[in-house]
C-alpha cells in the first residue's frame, strides 16, 4: 500500500487540501499549513468513531511526504515532519539530519509539545 492509501479515506479531503496549500511552499510554511489542517480536523470536527486521530495524523504526514516525492531531508521543519510520519524511512531521515546538525533550532524551543521520541 502506498502511503496515501493508509491515511482512512474520510480524511482525503483534509489531504487533497493540504498538499494543494503545500505544492509550492516552503518547509516552514509546510509545517504552519499541516499543523493548521491537522489541528481543525482532529480538534475542530467530529470525526467518525472508527478514525483514530493520535494513528492518523502520522499517516497523513507520510502520504504528504510520499506525493510531494520524499526529497531528502535539508532543513529543520521538515526533518520535524520527517519524524512525525508513519513511515519508518521518513522517521529515520528526520532523526538523522537533526542528529547531524544539532546547531539548527532546537525542536524542543519550536515545539514544546514534542517529547522527542518516535
Amino acid at each position: 500500500m502506498t502511503p496515501r492509501n493508509d491515511v482512512h479515506p474520510f480524511l482525503y479531503p483534509l489531504l487533497d487540501s493540504i498538499l494543494g496549500k503545500c505544492r509550492l511552499l516552503t518547509w516552514s510554511e509546510r509545517e504552519e499549513v499541516i499543523g493548521a489542517a491537522t489541528v481543525a480536523i482532529f480538534k475542530g470536527r467530529n470525526l467518525p468513531v472508527e478514525i483514530d486521530a493520535a494513528a492518523e495524523f502520522p499517516k497523513v504526514i507520510a502520504a504528504v511526504i510520499a506525493e510531494l516525492g520524499t526529497p531528502p531531508v535539508t532543513e529543520e521543519p521538515q526533518a520535524f515532519l520527517y519524524s512525525l510520519s508513519s513511515v519508518k524511512d521518513h522517521v529515520k531521515e528526520g532523526e538523522a539530519w537533526m542528529e547531524d546538525n544539532p546547531g539548527e533550532t532546537p525542536l524542543s524551543k519550536r515545539h514544546p509539545f514534542t517529547n522527542g521520541a518516535s
